[in-house]
């Protein structure tokens, strides 16, 4: 899973998984940045290799 930030990479979420049709969740990825006052976009994209569906949820926290 990629993260982006205002269209910058910043980390991957990576986990090995080939459980057939289980969904498993990705661990936790704590990111440090220094972020500037006003509005910024954060993306989370899911890899060439991920399969998800609709009942697979992403979330992201932010934490000052």
């Amino acid at each position: 899973m990629k993260v982006e930030l205002d269209g910058t990479q910043i980390g991957t979420a990576q986990i090995f998984s080939n459980g057939f049709n289980t969904h498993r969740a990705f661990p936790t990825l704590f990111i440090g940045v220094n972020l500037t006052f006003g509005q910024h976009v954060l993306t989370l994209t899911p890899g060439t290799d991920v399969v998800s569906d609709l009942n697979d949820t992403f979330a992201a926290c932010l934490i000052f």
